[in-house]
């Protein structure tokens, strides 16, 4: 029997390792959700924010609406990040609200200026 591997997609809040972090970067294991479509990830990598539950009111905090409601707290879209998700062994934990992920994006083009 073949064991399928999982592949990360766009809007799955999964489980990383953050080791290695500095400054106000978030750090340990926690929750992070996936920006990039599995077309994209399949390859190794993928965008991520992490997930926080110590909600302090920045302007880049998107709160966590999840189907399952397994994952609380607030998405820190100022904290993108590429990671190899392979090396970091993420593992599904559930799926994001598609809404959460359009915010989260949205966060973001700020950033860029856009």
């Amino acid at each position: 029997m073949v064991e399928v591997q999982y592949i990360p997609d766009e809007g799955d809040i999964v489980w990383l390792s953050f080791t290695g972090q500095q400054g106000h970067e978030q750090q340990g294991v926690r929750p992070a959700l996936v920006l990039t479509p599995r077309l994209y990830n399949q390859y190794g990598l993928a965008l991520v924010c992490p997930v926080t539950n110590k909600q302090k009111g920045y302007p880049f905090e998107v709160p966590i609406l999840s189907f399952a409601n397994a994952t609380t707290g607030v998405v820190l879209a100022d904290q993108v990040k590429s990671i190899d998700w392979k090396s970091r062994t993420a593992t599904l934990k559930e799926r994001a609200n598609p809404v959460v992920v359009e915010r989260v994006k949205d966060k973001i083009l700020l950033l860029l200026g856009k």
